[in-house]
């Protein structure tokens, strides 16, 4: 008959034993993963290397000068193009013009939007233009929402 400690002891080594083919055939699983992420990888870069060269070709002086006439048309300056600051036409200053003060009031008085009373009394009696009864004017002097 066999020893309650023989047979203790064989089922120990059984379940160590189908523990480590386990982990073996784990582990192997895993390498093949490895394996193939690290195929994969190599192919990426050889992709980028192969991108960066095409973007190095597509971004030559010459060639990106043929595609900017082609598609653009842009043409490179010439030496008649450049010129100095001094012989540039002077820009028209509207701030500098010397205006009345009378110009100046019925200027502001254009710009400004008309009071909310304004807009309230032309929606009562029917009188409302497009420009005085915009949603937005509407929502701003009424209270309400657009």
């Amino acid at each position: 008959m066999i020893r309650p400690m023989t047979l203790a002891c064989l089922v120990l080594l059984a379940i160590f034993g189908f523990g480590l083919f386990k982990i073996q055939h784990e582990v192997q699983i895993m390498e093949a993963e490895l394996t193939r992420l690290h195929g994969n990888i190599l192919n990426d870069q050889e992709a980028i290397h192969a991108l960066n060269a095409d973007w190095s070709y597509l971004n030559r002086p010459r060639q990106l000068q043929k595609l900017n006439t082609k598609f653009l048309g842009f043409t490179p300056f010439s030496a008649e193009r450049i010129t100095t600051i001094k012989e540039l036409p002077r820009r028209h200053d509207p701030a500098s013009s010397k205006q009345t003060t009378g110009e100046n009031k019925s200027l502001e008085q254009g710009l400004t939007s008309p009071s909310s009373h304004d807009v309230r009394q032309a929606l009562l009696t029917g009188d409302a233009s497009e420009k005085d009864a915009s949603p937005a004017s509407l929502a701003i002097n009424t209270g309400g929402a657009p």
